[in-house]
């Protein structure tokens, strides 16, 4: 196959050019020889990686994975009403759809955390909870949230902004745009936050989380997930402290706009997210 697209833009660029002198023919046919090479690598050592994610992803919130690579509920449909009572374990729960995952409300840190209201973050997630000491988390939220807190990390309410998109980012592992997407809106939500705000503590929970739901983990198992939160990490690192002066040089743009230029700017903004 990378044989064939290197004939081809070949074929292309001498099509286009009327023809290229030697020296740059060689320079293109190494580059694209490189290119295909990267291509292949990727192919050989990301793909089983991400399948591996997606399939331990499943497990982890009572999901399968389709034929497409698209998550389904374990009953075989995603297209639950948000007040369809299912089967998950024996045990009675409702389920809803939404953008980042199933959501309820459940409590991820405490007071006194983020952004030094007192008040405490509520973060949408998954499942019911039964309350007592001998409920069992079956689904990652739910594991996440249990073990916030067993892990001390109760304070770390920005914890639960990530757990917000973390399904998006996880389903869309394979897709560089929308991961990249998903993390920068992820850094604005974090940029309410003050004080430092330590990433890997997050990875320390997830990993916790899904050595306890999925059955068969193993060493490829960490090393998928590992690979999956550095590039998050990286992500997010690179936005951190950021958005505060984005939103200054924001604000001094749309000050300077006439009014003539701003009504555009929002017909423009409507038509082309909203219809």
């Amino acid at each position: 196959r990378v044989q064939v697209w290197r004939d081809a833009i070949m074929d292309l660029v001498a099509q286009q050019l009327g023809g290229v002198s030697p020296a740059v023919q060689i320079s293109l046919l190494t580059m694209m020889n490189w290119m295909g090479s990267a291509f292949i690598f990727v192919r050989t050592k990301y793909v089983d990686r991400v399948q591996l994610i997606l399939e331990s992803w499943a497990l982890a919130n009572d999901r399968v994975l389709g034929e497409d690579g698209e998550l389904l509920e374990a009953s075989g449909t995603n297209e639950l009403s948000p007040d369809e009572p299912t089967e998950e374990l024996g045990k009675s729960t409702k389920r809803r759809k939404g953008r980042s995952g199933e959501k309820r409300k459940i409590k991820v840190g405490g007071a006194g955390g983020g952004d030094g209201s007192g008040k405490e973050k509520v973060t949408q997630v998954s499942g019911d909870l039964k309350k007592g000491n001998q409920a069992v988390p079956q689904t990652f939220n739910d594991m996440f949230a249990f073990n916030t807190a067993v892990m001390g990390f109760s304070s770390h309410t920005w914890m639960g902004e990530i757990l917000l998109s973390f399904d998006v980012i996880v389903t869309n592992t394979a897709n560089s745009y929308r991961l990249q997407e998903e993390c920068d809106v992820v850094s604005l939500r974090l940029a309410k936050y003050k004080g430092q705000l330590i990433l890997s503590d997050f990875k320390s929970v997830m990993l916790a989380s899904l050595r306890s739901l999925v059955k068969d983990w193993g060493s490829a198992h960490e090393v998928a997930w590992s690979w999956l939160w550095s590039n998050v990490e990286r992500l997010l690192q690179a936005m951190l402290g950021k958005p505060k002066h984005m939103e200054s040089a924001l604000s001094a743009f749309l000050k300077s706009i006439d009014e003539e230029t701003m009504a555009f700017i929002r017909r423009e903004i409507y038509s082309q997210f909203l219809t």
